[in-house]
C-alpha cells in the first residue's frame, strides 16, 4: 500500500506521527483492500491563537479506482486539538467506506412505499 503524509505550517512531533500511524494501520486492518492513503495535515500557525483549527485531509484509494475525499472542515474550537481533528476524520472515512461496502454488498436497504395516512377502526 503506498502512503503519503505530509504537513503544511508546522513540524510534528512524534506523538502526532505516532497517532497518525496508529490511525493508519488500524484503517487499513479494517479495510486491507486500500490500494493507497494520502494525507494533508494543516496547522493552525506557529502562534495557535483562539479560533484557530487543524485542517485533516484524507484520501484513500481503492483497487477498483473509486475513491474516498474526507477532509475535516473545522465546525467548532474542537478542531484545534489535533487529535480530535485526527480522529474525526478517520471516523468519517472508516463510515464512508463501510456505507460504500455495504452498497456494493447490496445490504442497504431499500424504503418500502410510503404508506397512506388513513386510520382503520
Amino acid at each position: 500500500m503506498q502512503r503519503e503524509i505530509s504537513f503544511r505550517g508546522f513540524k510534528p512531533m512524534e506523538a502526532q506521527t505516532s497517532a497518525i500511524e496508529k490511525q493508519i494501520a488500524h484503517f487499513t486492518t479494517g479495510f486491507p483492500h486500500i490500494s493507497s492513503i494520502s494525507l494533508v495535515v494543516a496547522s493552525p500557525g506557529q502562534h495557535h491563537r483562539k479560533g484557530d483549527v487543524f485542517e485533516i485531509g484524507l484520501r484513500a484509494r481503492l483497487p477498483t479506482g473509486k475513491e474516498i475525499d474526507v477532509s475535516s472542515r473545522p465546525k467548532d474550537e474542537r478542531y484545534g486539538d489535533f487529535y480530535f481533528a485526527l480522529n474525526d476524520t478517520f471516523k468519517r472515512a472508516r463510515r464512508l467506506l463501510k456505507d460504500m461496502a455495504e452498497k456494493l454488498r447490496g445490504e442497504v436497504k431499500s424504503h418500502p412505499a410510503a404508506a397512506s395516512n388513513t386510520i382503520s377502526e
